[in-house]
């Protein structure tokens, strides 16, 4: 056997990066998914399915192959870029931001290497066409930041009495699951 070519993997999961990674149970409202030369996706969701929060959240298994290292990583980026989910949160913006990093580019990581990269802050400067006020691309993000609070909030004023003790989410998908039971 003669290796030719690159391939690389990455595992999508309906987690959160930005909290422990934990869980994010939901249902899947849209899902986009990639293709493309040398582009392989191994799943079995859909949009409507709820995911649990009792058992293991992979997604998606998205595998891309180039001749070349940086052929590989290109597909992928682009295929990571197309692969969209609403209704739940998944770790595929941890995966863009790592192909994006200089040291991973460069093959010089280690064994702690995920580690440092998470412990470091990201950058707060908005992307060049959603900075400028007034733009279509600025009003777009402040109107999907207000619809995305606003479901937060209504979200959980249903689940809890109080609005300052807000309870876990497993707390809530459990009580929401109780909801559910009842005729």
């Amino acid at each position: 056997i003669t290796p030719r070519g690159h391939a690389m993997e990455v595992r999508l999961y309906a987690e959160d990066p930005d909290n422990n990674f934990f869980p994010s149970p939901g249902k899947i409202i849209t899902r986009q998914v990639p293709s493309g030369p040398g582009i392989r996706l191994d799943d079995g969701v859909y949009e409507g399915w709820t995911v649990p929060n009792d058992y293991d959240p992979l997604l998606s298994k998205l595998i891309a192959w180039g001749n070349s290292r940086e052929e590989t990583i290109a597909r992928l980026r682009r295929a990571l870029e197309e692969y969209t989910v609403t209704g739940i949160k998944t770790n595929g913006g941890l995966f863009r931001r790592i192909l994006d990093e200089p040291d991973f580019l460069r093959g010089e990581i280690h064994t702690e290497w995920l580690d440092e990269l998470l412990r470091r802050p990201l950058s707060t400067a908005p992307p060049a066409d959603v900075s400028q006020p007034g733009s279509s691309a600025s009003d777009a993000a402040a109107i999907a930041a207000a619809i995305w609070q606003a479901n937060q909030w209504d979200r959980h004023s249903c689940l809890s009495s109080s609005s300052v003790d807000q309870p876990s989410r497993w707390k809530q998908e459990g009580r929401r699951a109780q909801l559910d039971r009842l005729p």
